[in-house]
């Protein structure tokens, strides 16, 4: 999450988390008026409509034939661990991966992209790093679930992903020496900082990181 809150709308909005008139109105109450407003959008590149990021026929519908998508709760350390696992209607046991969200929350975009990775012929988890904020769903503006993300800690979210490798290694219908972990913006952050931790993760993919992994001081190097 950007310290600079005209920063983090904007950034949100790239992300498609609202369009670019709602950003306008929201950037209203830091720059104190539309013209303003509409200037920081110019300034920022982006006073036309964006392209559409994701092509058509990307998204996976939830009533999709060839997967097995619901809501889960696991055990936490912190408490109940809310996540969305997906099945898809292949042979089991099949490798796992772990969908780490951006600082929104475990919303229906990256949702969408769980059943995406389960389509692929994956087991696939979406963690939702707000559960002990009371989850994703008790904040419906994306602004109220990027509050909530920047009240989570590192140690407490790397708990969270731990506790769902740990479950996604003892089911029957998954692979456990073949878990992956995949995660976006922020979710890149703690998909790093998994890698680092977790000894049973075999495979990680970093879309994208705002942190260094191995600082100077570091020894927790894996080879």
């Amino acid at each position: 999450m950007y310290d600079d809150p005209i920063e983090s709308l904007i950034h949100l909005h790239q992300d498609g988390a609202f369009n670019r008139r709602e950003l306008i109105e929201r950037l209203v109450k830091y720059t104190g008026s539309v013209a303003a407003a509409t200037a920081t959008v110019e300034q920022a590149g982006l006073l036309q409509a964006q392209t559409q990021a994701r092509p058509a026929g990307v998204s996976v519908p939830e009533d999709a034939p060839d997967i097995n998508p619901g809501s889960v709760t696991l055990h936490g350390e912190g408490g109940p661990l809310y996540c969305y696992l997906v099945l898809p209607k292949v042979t089991l046991p099949r490798p796992a991966v772990l969908v780490i969200h951006e600082n929104r929350g475990l919303n229906e975009h990256i949702k969408d992209v769980t059943r995406r990775v389960a389509r692929a012929g994956f087991v696939a988890l979406g963690v939702d790093l707000l559960s002990r904020q009371g989850g994703t769903d008790s904040f419906p503006d994306p602004v109220a679930a990027g509050a909530a993300y920047n009240r989570t800690t590192v140690e407490g979210r790397r708990q969270d992903m731990v506790s769902c490798i740990l479950t996604l290694k003892d089911q029957s219908y998954v692979q456990g020496d073949r878990l992956g972990a995949v995660g976006f913006c922020a979710g890149g952050s703690n998909c790093l900082d998994l890698a680092i931790n977790s000894p049973d993760l075999t495979a990680a993919a970093v879309y994208y990181s705002i942190t260094d992994p191995f600082p100077p001081s570091s020894t927790r190097y894996r080879t």
